[in-house]
């Protein structure tokens, strides 16, 4: 709660949230998601909003991407095809920087393609190294994902 009294805090869901749904879904997803809201959270499950600052638009638009259990299976990646990508999450309007938050950073490459200026994996698993993993950045027509970004700075 001490985070939303600070700053507006964002939450989408990740692969457990994903799990506990499609296992025992119904009341607790209803509970899980009145229980983020009342703590000041907004959710963004496929979401899209604009970002506001002292009554003005930014220009900057929310995305939450919520990926199905299927996108979550060890040892394997399913395919993220752009026919998936536009049935969640829609298309960024060009004219606005989008800044898409997910859970899963294996598709960084594809959030970018999709057309995501910033791409933010949030993760509050113990796997710190791997929290950036599938972000990424947007320059002009040029895309890089994270992995990109680090591979270019180990190489100079």
């Amino acid at each position: 709660r001490d985070l939303t009294e600070i700053a507006p805090v964002y939450f989408v869901y990740g692969n457990h949230e994903e799990r506990l749904c499609y296992e025992i879904c119904g009341e607790y997803k209803k509970a899980f998601d009145e229980a983020i809201r009342g703590l000041g959270a907004h959710m963004l499950r496929n979401e899209r909003i604009p970002l506001i600052k002292r009554g003005e638009d930014t220009g900057i638009d929310l995305q939450g991407l919520e990926l199905p259990i299927d996108y979550y299976v060890k040892f394997h990646k399913n395919e993220l095809t752009d026919a998936a990508l536009e049935r969640m999450a829609g298309r960024p309007d060009p004219s606005r920087y989008t800044v898409l938050l997910t859970h899963s950073p294996v598709y960084g490459d594809r959030y970018m393609d999709w057309g995501a200026d910033l791409s933010v994996p949030l993760r509050a698993c113990a796997r710190g190294a791997h929290a950036a993993a599938g972000g990424g950045r947007r320059h002009g027509d040029r895309a890089e994902s994270v992995s990109q970004i680090q591979r270019r700075s180990v190489h100079r």
